[in-house]
């Protein structure tokens, strides 16, 4: 593809539809399961294909020499089938089980055959004041921020878009605030609720974006007293 089709679909990455296009081994049914198309720009682009086009060394041309020195995501594989908050909830746990239905209900809350839920899908945090107002989700268990805590490690977790204390050039602010990018002519969100592991959890979420008073305080829970490690 080239440089006229920046702004390109998603694939479809629903957790039934990867699976299906994997095609038990045979990696052959991408075009067929997760294929969606883009309108404009030549060829295959308009087509359920396109998900199998690619950029070259003339589109992407730092990207491309970098890769030629350098693994990048090489052979790179997630933990699992499906959209982003399954990965990040994984990243955060190694698991996805502990759904527990906030606000609304989703067909990405899968019942486990124990009473429970596991989610596979993109819901927003419960514990996230950017969240959406119809459907949210927390999860139960335990991550990895509650392990560093319990053994006195201090951590952070960072996202983009966090701060909602600032406001962007083109007057957006709070959680709407927003970025336009001249390479694929879109405006682009610089918060995404869903992708936020640690927001989640009660025990680890920051509901209000609240910052660090002090450079001191990075580090160190907003909710407990702290003492600083020597």
């Amino acid at each position: 593809m080239d440089r006229s089709q920046a702004a390109t679909s998603d694939q479809n990455h629903a957790y039934q539809n990867e699976p299906e296009a994997y095609d038990a081994g045979k990696m052959g049914l991408f075009s067929k399961y997760t294929g969606t198309a883009s309108a404009g720009g030549v060829g295959a682009f308009g087509t359920t294909g396109q998900v199998m086009g690619y950029y070259d060394g003339n589109t992407v041309t730092a990207m491309w020499n970098y890769a030629q020195n350098y693994a990048m995501s090489d052979n790179d594989w997630t933990d699992t089938y499906g959209p982003s908050t399954p990965g990040a909830l994984g990243v955060v746990s190694g698991q996805t089980n502990g759904a527990v239905p906030v606000l609304g209900t989703s067909s990405s809350e899968m019942p486990d055959g124990q009473g429970g839920y596991t989610q596979d899908g993109d819901v927003d945090p419960a514990y996230d004041s950017c969240s959406s107002t119809s459907t949210t989700v927390k999860m139960s268990g335990q991550n990895i921020g509650d392990l560093l805590n319990a053994a006195d490690i201090t951590w952070g977790g960072f996202m983009g878009g966090f701060d909602l204390g600032l406001a962007n050039a083109d007057g957006t602010t709070g959680c709407g605030r927003s970025t336009v990018s001249t390479t694929v002519n879109e405006t682009v969100a610089d918060y995404v609720p869903h992708h936020n592991w640690f927001q989640y959890y009660a025990s680890t979420a920051n509901y209000t974006h609240a910052r660090p008073a002090a450079i001191n305080d990075i580090g160190f829970s907003l909710h407990r007293h702290h003492h600083h490690l020597r």
